[in-house]
């Protein structure tokens, strides 16, 4: 479900699971934030706190923030988890950090 936060800000979109922040930027002197930025590109796509199985054998994946609907918890079998977990992986030489030059900034 899409993010009500990136909806209607200019350079952000948010589709099919995905966002994009074009409009994030990091001065150089901010080693704070360039810091931060690190931590959030380099994080794993799932906690391992989030992730369980229940009785049944079915996998229970616990959502960060429920969804507008209230959904907490999604419900599925191991096949269906590896399959949705899979896509995640990129595909073989594509890389994962593109970084834009500074001369393509957008000024504030």
């Amino acid at each position: 479900m899409p993010r009500e936060g990136t909806a209607g800000q200019p350079l952000c979109a948010d589709i099919d699971g995905f966002s994009l922040h074009a409009a994030v930027q990091v001065e150089a002197h901010d080693r704070r934030r360039l810091e931060q930025r690190c931590r959030d590109i380099t994080r794993p796509a799932l906690a391992n706190e989030g992730v369980q199985t229940n009785t049944a054998g079915q996998v229970v994946l616990k959502l960060k923030t429920a969804w507008r609907d209230g959904t907490t918890h999604l419900v599925m079998s191991p096949l269906e988890f590896m399959q949705r977990l899979a896509t995640l992986v990129p595909r073989p030489r594509l890389h994962l950090i593109r970084l834009v030059s500074a001369s393509l900034r957008c000024a504030k």
